[in-house]
C-alpha cells in the first residue's frame, strides 16, 4: 500500500494551538485516510506564504512530500503575499 506524503502549511489555526495532538488537522487527515496519507504540519506563527514558498523545495527533499496544501484562514493573507 502507498502512502502519500503531504506537507500542510499555515497559520497557528492550521497548527491548532491548544488542541489536543489527536483533533489536529493533520492527524484528522491521517485518520481518514484511514493510514494511505502521512501528513506533516509545517504552521507556524507569524511565517507568512511567500516564506512557505522558499521552503517547499527542502521539504519535499528531505520529507520526500509529494503535495503541498496550503491552509489560508483569510484569503486576504495569501494574495498580500503572492501578487
Amino acid at each position: 500500500d502507498r502512502i502519500t506524503r503531504i506537507a500542510l502549511w499555515g497559520d497557528s489555526q492550521a497548527e491548532g494551538v491548544c488542541v489536543a495532538d489527536a483533533e489536529k488537522i493533520f492527524a484528522q487527515c491521517e485518520e481518514v485516510s484511514e493510514s494511505r496519507m502521512q501528513v506533516f504540519p509545517l504552521a507556524r506563527s507569524g511565517e507568512s506564504a511567500a516564506e512557505w514558498l522558499t521552503q517547499m523545495r527542502s521539504v519535499e527533499t528531505e520529507l520526500e512530500v509529494e503535495c503541498h496544501v496550503l491552509f489560508v484562514v483569510d484569503l486576504d493573507d495569501l494574495l498580500r503575499e503572492v501578487t
